[in-house]
């Protein structure tokens, strides 16, 4: 699932043609008060200056991290509240220059030299999984239900931060 509204569902296959058409459909409809929640749950390599995560056989078979930064993939929406990030493939901490933005939060599950690990048990990335278990408040489907408490300040809501904190911390 490419991603999801509030709206309507936008739901094509990891093609880097769909990809860009989703981006395409966001910047259309977005606005000053619009969030968006972005998740990449890929493999990904780099050659030591660029990087990029892996898409299903189309024309290409990997958005590179300057791609991803530019007018077809995120440079095509301009107007949001926040755009959140959260990347899961290896080496996915090389994306963070090329992404950085104002009212933009991104979380990487390694920096741009490390491997990330599938979760041992399940059908996750290990990031992925703890990071949607903090969300969620309560481990995945297909998991043992386990509640989860991320809420470290107590304040009665789950920040991006205290998320990913969960997620470092597992």
């Amino acid at each position: 699932e490419a991603a999801r509204t509030t709206d309507a569902a936008i739901d094509y296959a990891n093609t880097n043609s769909n990809i860009r058409t989703v981006f395409s459909t966001l910047a259309s409809t977005m606005n000053s008060s619009t969030q968006l929640l972005i998740l990449i749950a890929s493999h990904g390599n780099h050659n030591g200056d660029t990087y990029w995560f892996f898409t299903w056989g189309d024309e290409y078979t990997y958005v590179t991290d300057d791609d991803f930064a530019g007018e077809d993939y995120l440079g095509a929406i301009d107007n949001y509240s926040q755009e959140i990030i959260a990347m899961q493939q290896c080496y996915s901490g090389g994306f963070i220059d090329e992404l950085s933005a104002s009212a933009r939060f991104i979380m990487t599950a390694c920096n741009e030299t490390y491997t990330a690990w599938s979760h041992p048990s399940y059908r996750y990335g290990a990031f992925d999984y703890y990071w949607i278990s903090a969300i969620n408040g309560a481990t995945p489907p297909g998991a043992p239900g386990t509640a989860v408490d991320a809420d470290t300040d107590d304040d009665g809501k789950v920040s991006m931060y205290e998320a990913f904190i969960y997620a470092f911390n597992n």
